[in-house]
């Protein structure tokens, strides 16, 4: 009965203790739950601004196409475009294909300074020394902020 009374105590704090290493557990699995759904919350949403970044880029390429394409006008057959995306920004976009005469060539040139994101066009003056049928390469420097 002696030994009884002088092992109460630890019975007690042995009891208390795996009753607060239960708990200690039990919070350390809901954390472990909590942290692992909000990882994949956040596994989602970047995945999910990765598609809008490669969307929003295609949708831009695609208007440069277009925008190029429907400035060629009477006179000019386009056989290419080529663009190149940098690190941050876009590459000057070349521009190949064969001008009839040298007045659809200029006003090709004049038709592309007018989209609004393009910064300048680069036409190397030895694609005029022809009459017609001038085979040309246009450079294009697009304005990244302004697209």
């Amino acid at each position: 009965m002696i030994s009884a009374a002088l092992l109460w105590p630890t019975y007690i704090l042995i009891v208390g203790s795996s009753a607060a290493y239960a708990n200690s557990v039990d919070d350390a699995s809901e954390r472990t739950a909590q942290y692992e759904a909000i990882s994949q919350a956040l596994s989602q949403a970047t995945n999910q601004a990765q598609t809008i970044i490669i969307t929003d880029r295609q949708t831009k390429l695609s208007a440069i196409f277009t925008d190029i394409e429907n400035t060629s006008g009477q006179g000019v057959v386009l056989s290419g475009v080529t663009v190149k995306r940098g690190a941050s920004a876009i590459d000057p976009v070349q521009v190949q294909g064969v001008a009839s005469n040298r007045q659809s060539l200029a006003e090709f040139k004049n038709r592309l300074e007018t989209i609004s994101y393009v910064e300048s066009v680069d036409l190397p003056i030895e694609n005029l020394a022809e009459n017609q049928d001038i085979i040309f390469t246009i450079s294009v420097t697009i304005n990244n902020e302004a697209l």
